[in-house]
C-alpha cells in the first residue's frame, strides 16, 4: 500500500497515511477535522533510484 503525506490547508499540520488510489477523494485532517488537505510529494518518490551504491534496478547479468 503507498504512504502518501499530507498537510492541512487549515491548521498545517503534516500527517501520513497509507491509502490505495480510491481512498485519496477525502482525506480529513486528524487534527481538526478539515477536508482542505494538500497532498505532498513523499521521500520515496523524490529519492527513488537514487542510492550511492548504484540503482537498485540494475541486472546482475
Amino acid at each position: 500500500m503507498p504512504r502518501r503525506i499530507y498537510k492541512c490547508r487549515k491548521c498545517e499540520h503534516s500527517f501520513e497515511r497509507l491509502l490505495m488510489d480510491e481512498d485519496e477523494r477525502e482525506v480529513p485532517c486528524p487534527k481538526c477535522k478539515e477536508k482542505d488537505v494538500q497532498r505532498l510529494p513523499s521521500s520515496e518518490r523524490l529519492f527513488e533510484g537514487l542510492s550511492p551504491f548504484g540503482s537498485r534496478n540494475r541486472d546482475t547479468n
